[in-house]
């Protein structure tokens, strides 16, 4: 894949052969609203990729491109793809199934799209009000659940929800993350 230019919408990070596209599509400036950067935005994902046991050790050129939406994209998305006539925070639309990865046929492939991930900064913001957790923490935890959606992992039986969430708490916990399921945080964002 080519290099993205820089622009005021579309930011690139690449972490070892990992390469993290973020885009606002955002009517406001996403990147001034979020309470991070995007390194340490793309730090959060490469951990989350790099956790998943496929991809330890790999070689090839992996891909995830991120979208920051408002609420109105969000709600229409969600409609299209689920069903649901509501915002979200984070909706993840993986390239490959489970199945996918067990087989692990494509991991040869020289360069791998993971898939597109959209976060909405409005939303997020709002959760992490109600939730009282701090804005920052709550936008890691949704990049690290989306990103392990693309990786395969889901939550639909509660085993896979287990399995999901405790990987989702120890790549938190390497950013001094509290447990977004059992925990409230007061901390401030992380720098």
């Amino acid at each position: 894949m080519n290099e993205i230019a820089e622009t005021d919408t579309a930011q690139s990070v690449k972490k070892e052969n990992c390469h993290y596209l973020f885009l606002n599509e955002c009517e406001k400036d996403a990147f001034t609203l979020l309470p991070n950067d995007r390194d340490f935005y793309a730090e959060i994902l490469h951990k989350s990729v790099v956790s998943v046991g496929y991809f330890k050790n790999m070689t090839q050129n992996l891909y995830v491109t991120v979208f920051f939406v408002d609420q109105e994209t969000m709600k229409r998305l969600n409609s299209e793809r689920r069903g649901i006539n509501r915002a979200t925070d984070v909706l993840s639309f993986p390239v490959y199934e489970r199945s996918d990865f067990i087989n692990s046929a494509f991991l040869t492939d020289p360069e791998i799209m993971l898939g597109d991930l959209f976060i909405s900064p409005e939303y997020c913001e709002n959760d992490a009000i109600t939730m009282k957790v701090s804005f920052s923490d709550h936008v890691a935890h949704m990049l690290t659940h989306g990103t392990l959606h693309l990786c395969g992992y889901d939550h639909e039986r509660p085993d896979e929800a287990r399995e999901m969430e405790n990987l989702e708490k120890k790549i938190l916990r390497a950013f001094h993350i509290a447990d977004p399921y059992t925990e409230t945080s007061d901390s401030a964002p992380l720098p």
